[in-house]
């Protein structure tokens, strides 16, 4: 509670209420108010509660030595929310994407026609699967480092 007086000073003093304005709004003498912020005396707890409601912050901030909190209240400054986006990508990117993706499909074709045996004989197709099963993992991971850099 050693931290309470001070705590109630410095909230009165940003809510620019005086002594007397905070005293009317918890119905108390405004000698008591500034007994609690001389540490002379501590008000009953649904004094407390009726003091952080009246300064617009939590009890917490009154009490603990901890800093107040200094975003509350239409006095203080405002918090800014901003909204984070994924960048949009451009035309020649969408392009090269969708070039790079028809690839990949056709290297997947491309292998399961080869490991089949159905254009090769079967010394040549697992040679053209391998081959195009490897241009299918490249242009993947080319797919992959263009959407993850943009």
């Amino acid at each position: 509670m050693m931290h309470f007086s001070k705590n109630l000073r410095e909230l009165r003093a940003r809510r620019d209420l005086t002594q007397e304005d905070l005293a009317d709004k918890i119905g108390v003498s405004r000698q008591m108010v500034a007994r609690y912020e001389s540490g002379e005396n501590y008000p009953e707890m649904d004094k407390a509660i009726l003091i952080a409601q009246v300064l617009d912050c939590k009890l917490d901030d009154l009490i603990h030595s901890k800093a107040p909190v200094k975003t509350f209240g239409p006095h203080l400054p405002q918090v800014v929310n901003v909204k984070l986006e994924k960048p949009k990508l451009s035309v020649r990117d969408k392009v090269i994407y969708i070039s790079l993706w028809c690839a990949a499909s056709l290297m997947i074709f491309g292998s399961l026609i080869a490991s089949s045996g159905l254009l090769f004989g079967e010394q040549a197709s697992g040679i053209a699967g391998a081959f195009f099963g490897s241009l299918m993992i490249a242009s993947w991971c080319i797919i992959a480092t263009i959407y993850k850099a943009k």
